[in-house]
């Protein structure tokens, strides 16, 4: 569904502009992790290509597992390296938080979408990398944006991505291996590393709803200024976009529904 939205958006763009973008192939699909399983004693790669295993006889429950880390990020012959062999090309396992679209942390030429739990990689065309803003492949070398976990540490865990702060990386550190794992802001809000949350992005200078409550608003200064704490309207009010109003109806952008 995804890829089929982004193919649209590229149809869409037409002449020169049309030339500057384009869709990723998808390469590879993942469904949810499943636990690896040991075929022989020794050290021993999980099918996931990512996974160090290490195996006892006749026992297919491993002793213990290791998560290969970048740079050393896929599992050949029984040990961590920088390289995969030809039967596994794709990039390391993606840990789907979310439905959507999302940059591969260490690849700008690749995405990925996930769906119910399973992602599925692209790659851009030679001479392309993915935008996250627009979610389709522009041609050039920008914007271009890596996460770089070494760059983290057990303190500071988080790392956003720099071309799109919606997006952000939460680093798991275990046992000298390193797991990164995304995550993304809702659509009006920027992940902030001072306060390790996602927050309002403000765009210009005036009053905003909090996009989690009818009744409660903040007040930005300027564009890209941190907004105020948070304010709310006396109960049963909501925050109108303007001021408080008791009309419930008014409310701009209810939270969606809790099931």
């Amino acid at each position: 569904m995804f890829v089929v939205l982004c193919a649209i958006f590229a149809l869409a763009l037409t002449g020169t502009e049309a030339q500057d973008y384009a869709t990723g192939v998808q390469i590879s699909s993942f469904a949810t992790a499943e636990e690896p399983t040991c075929t022989k004693t020794g050290p021993e790669c999980a099918a996931d290509c990512s996974t160090l295993m290490i195996c006892m006889a006749g026992d297919p429950t491993p002793l213990d597992t290791v998560l290969c880390s970048s740079p050393n990020q896929y599992c050949v012959n029984g040990a961590c390296t920088t390289k995969p062999t030809s039967q596994c090309t794709s990039a390391p396992s993606f840990t789907c938080t979310d439905d959507g679209v999302f940059p591969e942390p260490s690849d700008c030429t690749r995405y990925r979408t996930c769906e119910a739990g399973e992602s599925s990689l692209l790659q851009c065309p030679t001479g392309f990398v993915f935008n996250s803003q627009l979610n389709v492949c522009q041609r050039g070398t920008l914007p271009c944006s890596k996460i770089d976990c070494s760059k983290a540490s057990t303190s500071k865990p988080y790392i956003v991505y720099a071309s799109n702060t919606r997006f952000y990386a939460y680093c798991i550190f275990n046992a000298g291996n390193i797991r990164t794992i995304m995550f993304r802001c809702g659509e009006s809000e920027i992940f902030d590393t001072s306060i390790n949350a996602c927050r309002l992005n403000c765009k210009a200078k005036g009053y905003y709803q909090n996009p989690s409550s009818c009744n409660e608003y903040f007040y930005c200064s300027a564009a890209s200024a941190k907004p105020s704490e948070v304010m709310a309207c006396p109960p049963n009010y909501v925050f109108d976009g303007t001021g408080c109003n008791s009309d419930a109806s008014k409310c701009k952008f209810p939270p969606p529904a809790v099931v």
